[in-house]
């Protein structure tokens, strides 16, 4: 069972894993698809605005065009009357210099003829009138040919703006269409893009759904063997206490009080309400499950109720642990500043110095034996004076070392520090539990070796036929079936 416990698990958290992936990548996937759904109408709104733009140009160019034609008539109206004026000019040339030749030759023949032979109506000098009538017809061709000239170089400049705009706007046409094709093409790739994300999509929505079934057998089956397992813990907590049970009874038997008749009656007393109970707590199992089976709606609200009293709850206690997390970590910070000081104060204080050497002894006379004595301390002086030199320097390089440690606030190693006991709550937590668990392997001791060191007799003193005996094969035999009943489950 255990081992089956362990596979699901390995599996549910596998495919836990899967789907947490699979989440993943449909977020993602969600994420670029509205990222591009966002540029999609980005771009749809930019050709919108484009064609707009085109639309604009096209009721502008429209006009355009007819002004450009109306003007190239009115060109082709002025260049026909400009040569026709050119060949009137050119015929009055003509006959000018035709009139002058014929005055010429006119003059040349009157040298030769009389004055009196030629006619007077020739001779006669133009009136007014006619000058005045030519003039007038002059004046008007005159001021027709200003009035021409002034509307050929006007229409000669509003035709060279056309041109222009004309120009403009079909490079702003051109430019526009490379742009429409682009953004055409953008929209495309848009639009294949869509269409890819649209099957990846289709393909996560049914590996999601395939994975979800199967993580929803998973879990019936898990919780069907999380039940299946805690009935066998049950039956199991009911065979250990059976065999608790028989121990206790084992040892009573065991006993010297075996023989009584009041105490063999209490334990079938309690053999029996015993099985009364478990026969209880099952019918208690069973209308439980009635209960939930027909108020699973109710259940169903009132845990939804409950679960937003507990989301609530778990947010408050969330807060608070953060409050105590922060609080605990400033005492803690206090605790180690205050560890510190308490170990600056029970850093033990500097060893006291050496006690001076002794004074030499006074020189007295102590006889002949004394002179015999004194000669044999006078070899021995130097190696004394020699030792109390020695002394003297690792004394003072004891007392440099300390004040160097002093001054440097630096602590004594583990072998010069103080081993004094400290009080704490751990250790005389620690010496009571000790204190119990030896107490309690003595008295587990003393029972094994009563049990070890106890008479033959008494246990062959037991009637197999008594109410004790039946009382323990009874026992022993609802053991023996429930753990049958467990293997066989």
């Amino acid at each position: 069972m255990e081992n089956l416990d362990c596979t699901n698990c390995s599996q549910l958290k596998q495919i836990k894993a899967l789907s947490r992936q699979v989440l993943k990548k449909y977020d993602e996937l969600l994420q670029k698809y509205k990222e591009n759904e966002d540029q999609y109408n980005e771009v749809v709104e930019r050709l919108k605005e484009r064609e707009g733009m085109l639309e604009d140009m096209k009721k502008l160019i429209e006009p355009a065009m007819s002004e450009h034609e109306r003007l190239m008539v009115k060109y082709d109206i002025e260049i026909g009357c400009r040569n026709e004026a050119e060949n009137v000019a050119r015929k009055m040339t003509f006959q000018n210099k035709a009139l002058k030749r014929q005055s010429q030759a006119l003059l040349d023949h009157i040298g030769k003829i009389d004055i009196t032979q030629i006619p007077a109506e020739i001779l006669e000098e133009p009136t007014e009138v006619d000058n005045d009538s030519y003039k007038e017809y002059t004046d008007k061709l005159n001021t027709t040919i200003q009035d021409l000239e002034e509307k050929v170089s006007y229409y000669a400049t509003a035709l060279a703006g056309s041109r222009e705009e004309l120009s403009t706007e079909r490079e702003d046409n051109i430019r526009l269409k490379k742009k429409n094709d682009n953004l055409k093409q953008s929209l495309r790739q848009t639009e294949n893009t869509l269409l890819q994300y649209q099957n990846a999509m289709v393909e996560l929505t049914s590996m999601s759904e395939s994975a979800y079934e199967e993580y929803e057998d998973l879990k019936n089956k898990c919780e069907i063997e999380a039940n299946k397992r805690s009935e066998t813990e049950k039956v199991m907590l009911k065979i250990k206490a059976q065999n608790e049970a028989m121990k206790t009874q084992s040892t009573i038997l065991l006993s010297n009080v075996a023989n009584d008749q009041q105490l063999t009656n209490a334990l079938c007393e309690v053999e029996e309400l015993k099985t009364d109970k478990t026969n209880l707590e099952q019918q208690v199992d069973d209308l439980q499950k009635e209960l939930e089976s027909l108020s699973d709606a109710k259940t169903i609200e009132e845990l939804e109720t409950e679960k937003s009293n507990l989301s609530s709850q778990v947010d408050d206690l969330t807060q608070k642990v953060t409050n105590y997390e922060n609080i605990y970590a400033k005492l803690e910070t206090q605790y180690k500043e205050l560890e510190g000081k308490l170990e600056l104060a029970l850093r033990p204080p500097p060893p006291p110095p050496p006690p001076l050497p002794p004074p030499p002894p006074t020189a007295q006379s102590k006889g002949f034996l004394s002179k015999i004595g004194s000669k044999k301390k006078r070899a021995n002086m130097p190696n004394q004076a020699n030792a109390a030199d020695f002394d003297q320097q690792s004394y003072g390089q004891a007392l440099d070392e300390m004040m160097k440690r002093i001054n440097s606030g630096n602590a004594l190693s583990k072998t010069l520090r103080s081993t004094r006991p400290r009080p704490s709550a751990s250790k005389t937590e620690q010496s009571g539990a000790m204190k119990e668990l030896h107490s309690v392997l003595n008295r587990y001791k003393k029972s094994h070796d009563e049990s070890d060191g106890a008479p033959k007799d008494s246990v062959s003193s037991i009637d197999p036929n008594s109410e004790l005996s039946k009382v323990f094969n009874r026992v022993k035999k609802a053991s023996k079936d429930a753990t049958n009943d467990v293997f066989t489950k």
